[in-house]
């Protein structure tokens, strides 16, 4: 009974393709949407295997989050402090224990 109400703190997502060439025009956007394809991958195969050391799975991280920040924030030196771009992705969440399709929302 112990285990019962057991929370995963891995939620799954639906898969994010990073796809932005309607919405992309120059080839600085398209080539952090590729590094961020590649890293997002590279992290999903660390993640499930529990034998991976710290000193792997972190940079992986460290690389797809700093790409995530890029995706969100605009360069310095420009006038906004937000990307145009930070809500052309769409991240869906699953429910952690009953593992159900991920929602829009």
């Amino acid at each position: 009974m112990a285990h019962w109400f057991h929370r995963n703190p891995l939620k799954a997502t639906a898969q994010v393709k990073f796809d932005l060439k309607l919405v992309a025009s120059d080839s600085q956007t398209i080539k952090i949407c590729s590094d961020l394809r590649q890293a997002r991958l590279r992290l999903l195969e660390l993640l499930p295997d529990a034998n991976h050391e710290i000193d792997v799975v972190e940079p992986a991280l460290t690389l797809y989050l700093a790409l995530l920040r890029g995706l969100i924030e605009v360069p310095e030196g420009q006038s906004s402090d937000w990307s145009k771009l930070r809500h052309a992705i769409r991240f869906r969440w699953t429910h952690s224990v009953l593992g159900n399709p991920p929602e829009s929302g």
